[in-house]
């Protein structure tokens, strides 16, 4: 089956081994894209080679010269011949159901300019079973309940006009790019989520490095900072994005302490948190488990002058 208006855009770099492999879970869906758009990114290993030879696909293939991965998806997005663009990165794969559930959850709600699944890491069983689509008015609200989920780079559809209005992936970042992009479309849009697993993200398969990033400050606290003090921030989105970096800000803390680099946590807490603006219960429990080596151990030194 195929018209379901969307194009879906694969940012290929040196991916020779798994291409072929996110293609064809493409070619497996049941409802089809009106094109598939393979933006080779200065590819070196033959990646370029396998999308060419591939068949049973509508696709576009783009060369460029190595720019990063946020240009060759801006590359991409300017291509489209459809209104709603997915993305697809060339390591990944789609679940059965996957474009189907995608587009219905899109045409439920008109209104909304986004629609975001899950994304596992390996196939759940069984594949695509339950399908629920629920409006999600404020992106921010969302993240903050329980059971969320962050929208992720092969699970998502949006509007052309929608992505393009929030300014795109940032050009030269090449870890949290797209997180910094889905911030300013939670800022701007609503959105539907798929309450399902839309794609397999193969972490081991790629080579994003965002696990030594863990700590550090990520790139959309800056664009958050800038939209900030320039208003771009809608009125009724302020608080819950404010409340929502002050979440995440809580998370460094958490993840110092539990890696006992307690001057770090206690410089994140102290000198960064806003407090009033962080979740209270969030804000109690990284207090207690930043405090509580502290305790520990002056329990240790007491007992210790006591013995002796």
């Amino acid at each position: 089956m195929t018209g379901p208006d969307l194009s879906v855009v694969v940012p290929l770099y040196n991916k020779r081994a798994f291409i072929g492999r996110a293609l064809a879970s493409i070619a497996a869906q049941e409802v089809q894209p009106e094109e598939v758009i393979v933006v080779d990114d200065g590819s070196t290993d033959g990646s370029a080679e396998v999308v060419s030879d591939f068949k049973g696909l509508p696709i576009r293939l783009i060369r460029q010269q190595n720019a990063g991965v946020s240009v060759a998806r801006n590359r991409g997005i300017a291509y489209a011949r459809c209104d709603w663009v997915a993305f697809l990165d060339a390591d990944d794969e789609y679940l059965p159901g996957a474009i189907k559930s995608m587009r219905d959850a899109r045409d439920m709600y008109p209104g909304a300019s986004v629609v975001f699944g899950r994304s596992v890491h390996g196939v759940p069983e069984p594949a695509m079973s339950a399908q629920h689509y629920e409006l999600v008015p404020d992106y921010f609200d969302y993240l903050l309940g329980k059971g969320a989920h962050e929208m992720h780079s092969s699970s998502v559809l949006v509007r052309k006009a929608a992505i393009e209005a929030a300014g795109l992936f940032p050009p030269g970042i090449c870890i949290g790019e797209d997180t910094d992009t889905w911030m300013r479309l939670g800022c701007l849009f609503s959105l539907v989520r798929i309450d399902s697993p839309v794609s397999v993200y193969h972490i081991a398969d790629g080579e994003s490095g965002w696990q030594g990033q863990q700590g550090t400050d990520p790139y959309w606290f800056a664009t958050y900072a800038q939209w900030r003090d320039a208003e771009r921030i809608p009125a009724e989105r302020r608080r819950s994005a404010g409340r929502y970096l002050e979440f995440c800000k809580l998370q460094q803390v958490i993840f110092h302490a539990l890696a006992r680099q307690r001057g770090a946590a206690f410089r994140k807490l102290f000198m960064s948190v806003r407090w009033t603006s962080a979740p209270k219960v969030i804000l109690a429990k990284t207090l207690l488990i930043a405090l509580m080596p502290s305790l520990i151990g002056r329990t240790d030194r007491s007992r210790k002058r006591r013995i002796g």
